[in-house]
């Protein structure tokens, strides 16, 4: 009877094989988050900022731009702001967790994500977890308050929240779901080859 392998150390041997790097091109999926969160830096400097800071401190453009989707959309939030109305105590810690942990995330992402990181999906759970819980205060009420929205405000409002709940539902199921299929998939295209 031969012996048997050493299962442990086969592990071992496995896991100790280099990862070889993906080209950010060949992963469709990775290359359109990074180019989300490029587009979602500026949006967060450049808007969301402006609930956190006097509006003396912003630029009249900036200002400006605010006043206008807050007129044609009936955004409540940015209403506030373009009136210099106070704003919920919720929406305020909401934005100052974005520019706080959200923010640097991105940068984080965009570099994991190119380089091809095997920190991606740990970081990327983080992240997907927190906005995604974020997000269903300020969905929620665009549903089901601030009556004074047409349906059409609504709608618009709604959509320009919306990609910031399922963009980051969609990278918890490649950091779970995805991930781990890919790795059986690997590793069970790794075993009929020895």
């Amino acid at each position: 009877m031969p012996p048997k392998p050493n299962t442990a150390a086969t592990a071992t041997s496995a896991a100790a094989v280099p990862r070889r790097r993906r080209s950010l091109l060949s992963r469709p999926l990775d290359l359109f988050f990074v180019v989300f969160f490029l587009l979602h830096i500026p949006t967060t400097l450049l808007i969301g900022t402006q609930s956190l800071v006097p509006a003396s401190a912003v630029p009249a453009p900036l200002r400006d731009a605010v006043k206008s989707w807050a007129a044609t959309s009936g955004d409540p939030w940015l209403a506030r702001i373009a009136a210099e109305q106070p704003l919920p105590a919720w929406w305020i810690a909401t934005v100052a967790v974005e520019l706080a942990f959200q923010l640097p995330w991105f940068f984080w992402f965009i570099y994991v994500a190119v380089v091809d990181s095997p920190a991606l999906p740990t970081g990327s759970i983080i992240y997907a977890v927190q906005c995604m819980t974020s997000m269903v205060p300020i969905l929620s009420e665009i549903v089901f308050a601030h009556p004074e929205l047409t349906a059409t405000q609504r709608r618009t409002v709604f959509g320009a929240y919306f990609p910031y709940f399922i963009v980051p539902a969609l990278l918890l199921m490649r950091a779970t779901v995805w991930e781990k299929r890919a790795g059986a998939v690997t590793a069970a295209g790794k075993g009929k080859r020895e």
